[in-house]
């Protein structure tokens, strides 16, 4: 299997082989729902909370006399049964909303998605940033229309020593660009299209 490389103008100057072990074909649908599932859910703040009818301020009189009204014993209108009441068994801060997936998981989801996006033809690999003297977002523009994607949104992945990358695409609209220390299974399926410099692309498949 094998990628095609593209410069910043669009035009395709060479081609990338995949390793077979790496790049099979095969994706896993659970283990993507999975990973997707476990990232959302880690990204709650989990900041809600209700009063209790110990926090409640309303007045602590009986509501009315104990026996003889043929109604059920009531204490205060604090009790979560009355109007105004606290809330019984609600969220109080504590609780914890974070999931867990192992490393060789996680490893294994990245995979599934990259193979997802190389199978739907997704997927762009870009170099010579580098040589640009003068960034400027006029030449994202016409790259992303060279690559046919510029109607569409777009993920852009990168590496630290390549920061003309961000600067030429950070104000494109409906594109965002992603470090790949921060590179996850959502960050790449949550777009039309992926595109990662190649220098990007080649440490994320040594670390699979």
């Amino acid at each position: 299997m094998q990628l095609s490389v593209f410069d910043f103008t669009g035009k395709q100057i060479d081609k990338i082989n995949l390793k077979k072990d790496t790049f099979d074909g095969k994706v896993n649908d659970v283990l993507l729902a999975q990973a997707i599932r476990v990232y959302q859910s880690n990204q709650r703040a989990d900041s809600s909370k209700v009063k209790t009818r110990s926090e409640v301020k309303l007045t602590t009189r009986k509501v009315y006399r104990q026996k003889g009204t043929g109604n059920a014993r009531h204490g205060s209108k604090r009790a979560p049964i009355f109007v105004g009441g606290g809330m019984a068994h609600g969220p109080k801060l504590e609780q914890n909303s974070r999931l867990n997936m192992s490393k060789k998981m996680r490893k294994a989801a990245l995979k599934s998605a990259l193979n997802l996006l190389i199978n739907n033809k997704k997927i762009f690999l870009v170099t010579g940033f580098e040589s640009l003297k003068t960034p400027k977002t006029k030449i994202a523009v016409s790259l992303l229309e060279s690559l046919g994607i510029s109607e569409n949104s777009v993920n852009v992945f990168t590496d630290k020593s390549q920061d003309v990358v961000k600067k030429i695409m950070r104000n494109l609209v409906n594109t965002d660009v992603f470090n790949i220390e921060n590179i996850n299974v959502f960050s790449l399926l949550n777009s039309k299209n992926v595109v990662f410099t190649k220098q990007a692309f080649i440490k994320v498949v040594e670390n699979l």
